[in-house]
């Protein structure tokens, strides 16, 4: 039975945030911590603290089940979510009738985060791989390299007492039961998003009796093989597409027969790609998402069916390009090459090339040594910009930070070894792993720190109350979030859990074939994006993870009679509607609910329709259901 709660001051994220400018922090909305235990199994082992924050209802008598918001990734903050303007504002319909509560699941956010940022940097070309076979050693010395980093980190955290073998789902929905009880309530609705979504799921499965309905967008079935679908995205999307298409007669009168001629087209890039002389940036795709979403340079060099698998991702993610997709093939198809060009590019012919994306300051004359450690380096000499001088720090906390983050900038500015550096700075952001104990800020003073600085910086410690160690700690942390060589599309996403999970619950139970068997049975195989070699890649980081604690019986759909509402973008490539009909069909009481124009996550794109859906179904979710205003949403499509 899990303790009350510590009410905490919020992360500045949140009270900064022009989203809760006319909230009242204590009055509106509170931020808090509750305590579980890292392996339920066991007493007296390692203790998580897992971040929250409620948003109080506004109606006189709330209801006394309230909501409570899963996040995606795995790995993804809900509590930085909490401040999405558009999610925001569709959980404000839902408050109006009950308590709103997000929280960081563990190892996410700022719920003893799992940060392999230092890691990645201090591995660098260092890494001495396993015996493997040469395409897979050629996969883990290319741009994929960084992924095998990941696994490697699970190591490091081993070695200061995490058990990533407790980060997954079923673990995840006991600190769901655990949190909701200490918050005092018993039964409770559930919103979750992309792998949320399958958290709810396993929640329906692992703890019945707490929850009351739930709503999905965006759903990922606990059946499928999420890792190998990755590589066919974007093949359900086209058919939909051209599905739209030919239901609205100005676009088939234009575009007639879009399946085949696109096989037609697909095939033919895929033999002869068309060579740009003048390279085409693409509109709307700045490099760092783009590199996030797998794509390391938004720059067209080629045209050939990668633009079509890029092209879906940044629509469902980013902007909207489907309603282009038709006048796209049509101009490949004739050889108007500007035409295309005219729709990927911005107007104005402007914008920022991926080398010139930095944030080393400009009158910095220190360089990294090569691409693996920039990050690391990069990071030290922005956050030494950005850190106050000592004597200028208002807090323990700041004065801590400034003393450690100047004294590593000042080793590089004496010519120190990058590299030497890169490591001590590794050091620095495992601390929040070893917990809230100011011991610990000594220990690394005291080796890292001349003994004149050392001393300066043991004082600081001794003189912080526990929420100043909480505050330096959570401060590390987004210096090891700023040193991640692949830039996430949301702060607070930590790499680290995601492996740990989709390793535990996916890739530990699927072969190689899966791969195969995905890409045989896509309607637009051209369009893969990886295949066996990229996923025998996967094995080998899962094989540097503990071996899975959860049961095979884990990817058995889930059955259930609870209410549930699916909330579906028709072109999300995450997650494509045909996962969520498959979820549906396992659900005796579940309702399906399309956005015919919307991609991944609608409720974080799209303000108000997702939460006045959301809303009264929670109000009464055996009721009639009005879902229309779903039904504007439709692809606009470009005509010649």
């Amino acid at each position: 039975i899990p303790g009350p709660p510590e009410i905490v001051a919020c992360p500045d994220f949140i009270t900064a945030s022009p989203v809760y400018a006319a909230e009242v922090e204590g009055e509106t909305y509170e931020c808090g911590l509750v305590k579980v235990p890292e392996n339920y199994a066991t007493s007296g082992g390692r203790t998580l603290e897992l971040l929250y924050i409620r948003l109080f209802s506004t109606a006189e008598s709330p209801a006394a089940n309230p909501l409570l918001y899963l996040s995606g990734g795995p790995g993804g903050s809900a509590v930085r979510e909490a401040g999405n303007p558009a999610l925001y504002a569709n959980m404000q319909l839902v408050r109006q009738s009950r308590d709103v509560v997000f929280y960081d699941q563990r190892g996410t956010g700022l719920s003893a985060p799992l940060n392999c940022g230092g890691a990645q940097g201090a591995i660098g070309s260092l890494v001495e791989l396993p015996d493997i076979g040469q395409d897979i050693l050629a996969l883990a010395s290319g741009p994929k390299a960084l992924l095998l980093h990941i696994g490697l980190c699970a190591g490091g955290y081993s070695d200061v007492g995490v058990d990533l073998a407790q980060y997954n789902s079923i673990a995840s929905t006991k600190d769901m039961a655990s949190l909701m009880t200490a918050l005092g309530y018993d039964q409770y609705n559930l919103y979750g998003t992309s792998y949320g979504t399958k958290l709810a799921q396993v929640a329906l499965r692992e703890t019945p009796d707490r929850i009351r309905s739930a709503v999905m967008d965006g759903t990922s079935p606990v059946s499928q093989p999420q890792m190998a679908n990755s590589f066919i995205e974007g093949n359900e999307q086209y058919v939909r597409i051209f599905e739209q298409c030919a239901a609205d007669p100005a676009c088939n009168a234009a575009y007639p027969n879009l399946p085949d001629r696109f096989t037609i087209l697909l095939n033919q890039l895929q033999e002869n790609p068309i060579v740009l002389d003048d390279p085409i940036v693409m509109k709307g795709v700045p490099a760092l998402i783009a590199h996030a979403l797998g794509v390391s340079d938004p720059t067209l060099k080629a045209i050939d069916p990668t633009l079509f698998s890029f092209l879906l991702q940044v629509s469902s993610n980013v902007s909207n390009y489907a309603g282009q997709v038709p006048r796209i093939i049509l101009a490949l198809e004739e050889g108007d090459i500007e035409t295309v060009r005219g729709i990927l590019s911005p107007p104005d012919g402007e914008s920022v090339p991926v080398e010139d994306i930095q944030i080393i300051p400009d009158e910095s004359s220190i360089l990294p040594d090569n691409d693996y450690i920039a990050p690391t380096i990069e990071t030290l000499l922005a956050e030494a910009q950005q850190v106050p001088a000592v004597a200028n720090a208002s807090t323990p906390e700041e004065q801590w930070v400034a003393l450690v983050i100047n004294h590593l900038v000042t080793r590089l500015q004496g010519g120190e070894a990058q590299a030497d550096v890169v490591f001590d700075t590794a050091d620095l952001t495992v601390l929040p792993a070893k917990g809230r104990d100011p011991q610990v800020l000594i220990d690394y003073a005291n080796k890292y720190l001349p003994e004149e600085l050392a001393a300066q910086a043991n004082a600081l410690v001794e003189a912080m109350t526990p929420a100043d160690v909480r505050a330096t700690m959570w401060h590390i942390d987004e210096v090891a979030e700023a040193m991640r060589f692949n830039p996430e599309l949301t702060p607070g996403y930590h790499e680290e859990v995601t492996w740990a999970v989709n390793c535990a619950e996916d890739v530990s139970f699927r072969t190689a074939d899966v791969v195969d068997e995905a890409i045989a049975a896509a309607v637009y195989p051209q369009l893969a994006t990886g295949g066996r070699k990229e996923y025998e890649l996967f094995e080998l980081i899962c094989s540097l993870f503990p071996k899975t604690v959860v049961p095979l019986s884990f990817i058995e759909p889930v059955v259930s009679d609870i209410p549930v509402i699916l909330i579906q973008g028709d072109l999300d490539t995450n997650t494509p509607p045909s996962q969520a009909r498959d979820v549906e069909s396992h659900l005796t009481n579940a309702r399906y609910v399309p956005f015919n124009s919307k991609g991944h996550v609608v409720a974080a794109k799209t303000a108000t329709c997702p939460g006045t859906i959301a809303a009264q179904f929670f109000n009464d979710p055996a009721g009639a259901l009005d879902a229309s205003c779903a039904d504007p949403f439709v692809i606009e499509f470009e005509l010649p």
